[in-house]
């Protein structure tokens, strides 16, 4: 995760712990899930469009944690 700081498609990172327990991760907030966005759709689903721009951006996502 540290190797993603600063990288394009990746939260920001903050750091991670343990106490008592439970183990945690401290990362930046995302605006919203793909669960989330697709309730909001009109549709109930994604245009065809929409589903390219998203598997455009896991691809690149992919590719920048493969090189890292």
């Amino acid at each position: 995760m540290e190797a993603m700081q600063g990288v394009h498609h990746f939260l920001e990172y903050y750091g991670c712990g343990k106490q008592h327990a439970c183990h945690y991760i401290v990362m930046e907030l995302a605006d919203a899930s793909v669960a989330k966005l697709l309730q909001r759709s009109e549709m109930g689903k994604f245009s065809l469009s929409t589903s390219a721009y998203f598997a455009y951006n896991f691809v690149e996502a992919l590719k920048k944690l493969h090189k890292a």
